[in-house]
This record gives C-alpha cells, structure tokens and sequence, in this order.
C-alpha cells in the first residue's frame, strides 16, 4: 500500500499522463454512451408521446366544439337504407320489374331466383324479356338508373324473328341481376 502511495506522490511521467487523460476521456465518453443518450433518447420518446396526446386533446376539443349535424348524418342513412334494405325486398322488386316491362312495352318470359347467399346479401335474378331493340335498351336503362343497388352482370340479347340487322324484330333480353340486401 505504501509502494502505491508513493508512487502517486512522485511527478507523473508523459506516458503516464497520457494515459491518465485517455483514461478520463474513456470514462466520460462511457458516461455519454451508457448514460446520457439512453436517458436523451427517452426525453425524445416522452416529448414525441406528449405532442401526440395534446395534438389528440386538441382534435377532441375541437369535435366537442363543433359537433357535427347529425340530421344530415342521418338523412344519408336513410338514404343508403332505401338503397340497401334491410328486408330482401323481393316482392317490390318484382313489382318494379313487371312495372318497367309494361311500359316499355316489354314481355317478361320468366324471372327465375338463381343463388340466394344470405351471408353475403344478395340474390341473384335471371330476368327473360322479349319485344323491340328499344324497348329492350330502355328497360336497361331503367333498371341501371333504379334507386336500389343493383349489379348487372350478364347480358344476353338474341333475336328471336330471325333477321338480325333490323331493329324492328323481336329481341330476347337474359340479364342476370344481384339485389342486394343487409344482412
């Protein structure tokens, strides 16, 4: 112990305080590494999380002060629900259906339910018509533009008098039709 005592009391040698001061510089940069950052990194952590919840309070203050008009929220429901029923809605469908045919003129062969999936709410229709080019190309129409949401997703037009470049002869219209329905 007194070797070491006295070896400290005499004048430090180049070498010796050379590495001495790379001593000290290790010792604090092992502060930086190991004490400093991980701590600097977790203060970032913390301010990012602290921005994230005042930014969230601020989106929240600002609902709270602004509610949204539920009316108009509500009309658009209503809307999509006499788009979408709730029911399948089969009978006014057909109704429809017989509805467009006699007004354009149109005669229903058959209208035959396919596939029904209730878990994906739909049923699928194969609807045979027969009269005129245009009448056929109304009914389309009509049946594109009705306010239900309905797919047409297979048209089949033949003609049944035998001449096929006058639009005066009588056309067979299939069309596969998906009603949809909630579930």
């Amino acid at each position: 112990m007194r070797l070491l005592l006295l070896m400290i009391k005499r004048p430090l040698s180049k070498r010796e305080k050379t590495l001495f001061y790379l001593l000290i510089f290790c010792i604090i940069l092992w502060g930086i590494f190991f004490i400093v950052i991980p701590k600097t990194n977790e203060v970032n952590d913390l301010k990012y999380k602290l921005n994230t919840i005042k930014r969230e309070r601020l989106e929240y203050k600002q609902l709270y002060n602004n509610p949204k008009d539920y009316t108009n929220i509500l009309n658009r429901y209503d809307e999509l629900i006499k788009k979408i029923p709730k029911n399948i809605g089969l009978s006014e469908f057909l109704i429809d259906i017989e509805k467009w045919a006699t007004e354009s003129d149109l005669n229903i062969i058959s209208i035959y339910p396919q596939q029904m999936d209730n878990t994906a709410g739909f049923i699928i229709f194969e609807i045979t018509l027969n009269g005129s080019f245009t009448s056929i190309v109304n009914f389309i129409d009509t049946l594109e533009n009705h306010t239900r949401i309905i797919e047409i997703y297979e048209v089949k037009l033949n003609t049944i008098s035998g001449v096929t470049n006058s639009y005066d002869s009588v056309w067979e219209l299939k069309v596969n039709v998906k009603l949809y329905f909630l579930i």
